[in-house]
């Protein structure tokens, strides 16, 4: 059972995506969708002045996306430090049960299937993890596009589903092979 969904925002559209996907099975499990905002912003505690705008920002961020769920329970949570760690802090300290975020956030859409952020979360989590792939902006061209061709799979007594094949050349996560 999935009680509750964390999700993880930067501020950016791109981290926006995994909201709805949040939602919809928070929807189906009657779970509680957490918004967390991490600010990486230690070089700047220095200025406390700077510290307290960058949480007044965060909250109200944080606010006024709540105020646009009505669906299913919120609440909504702030932390400082490096994103990855704290991200996987609080889902152990608060027992998440679903980690809802997106590939890719502020850094917007690389090269790279993910972000690095994305990867030390994957790696530290001890719960799953739901990962939301933005779609592309018009005008922004997404080049770690990848696109999968139809072909039949068949297990060993020729049953089986129908799976998207990579075409040849790409490995799994995209990585390139000869064959």
């Amino acid at each position: 059972m999935i009680h509750r969904i964390l999700v993880p925002l930067d501020g950016s559209p791109l981290a926006e995506a995994a909201l709805p996907h949040a939602v919809g099975v928070a929807r189906a499990f009657g779970s509680e969708v957490i918004l967390f905002r991490v600010s990486d912003n230690v070089g700047s505690l220095v200025d406390t002045v700077e510290w307290r705008l960058n949480q007044a920002e965060a909250a109200v961020y944080l606010d006024a996306l709540a105020k646009r769920i009505d669906s299913v329970p919120i609440r909504t949570s702030e932390a400082d430090g490096n994103p990855a760690e704290q991200i996987v802090t609080f889902a152990r300290q608060e027992n998440i049960d679903l980690i809802a975020l997106s590939t890719h956030g502020q850094g917007g859409l690389s090269d790279f299937s993910m972000s690095s952020t994305v990867h030390k979360i994957i790696s530290g989590a001890a719960t799953s993890v739901l990962l939301v792939r933005p779609k592309e902006e018009p005008g922004v061209r997404d080049r770690s596009r990848r696109r999968a061709v139809e072909r039949p799979y068949r297990s060993g007594t020729g049953d089986g589903p129908s799976l998207p094949a990579l075409p040849r050349g790409h490995g799994a996560c995209g990585t390139s092979y000869r064959g």
